[in-house]
């Protein structure tokens, strides 16, 4: 299995638009796609910003490019000049716990 995190940091005052669209605009795009097994997105206050980090498992490395090349990301404010789209970051899954299940993947 395959992580993904993403992170866009933005203005308090953005945060409620920018979690809307995301809700309607990519969402969508995540559960449409293939191999998919979860997204979350969360977020963490600092000062007068937040930021918002997408978080997906996917089942393949192929699974996770495919999702890529639509050019999905999280959603900036459109001519929002105090946001920060930091670049995402690709890991292996080493292990997953889900429910009472505990699953070791190397």
């Amino acid at each position: 299995m395959i992580a993904r995190i993403s992170s866009t940091i933005v203005r308090q005052p953005a945060l409620e638009l920018c979690v809307e669209r995301w809700r309607t605009t990519i969402l969508p795009s995540y559960v449409s796609s293939q191999g998919l097994i979860v997204v979350c997105l969360l977020q963490r206050s600092f000062v007068d910003y937040i930021e918002l980090m997408t978080l997906s498992v996917w089942k393949t490395q192929e699974a996770l490019d495919q999702f890529l090349q639509r050019g999905t990301e999280i959603v900036v404010p459109e001519g929002s000049d105090d946001t920060i789209q930091l670049e995402g970051h690709t890991y292996d899954l080493v292990a997953f716990h889900a429910g009472s299940a505990y699953t070791w993947d190397y």
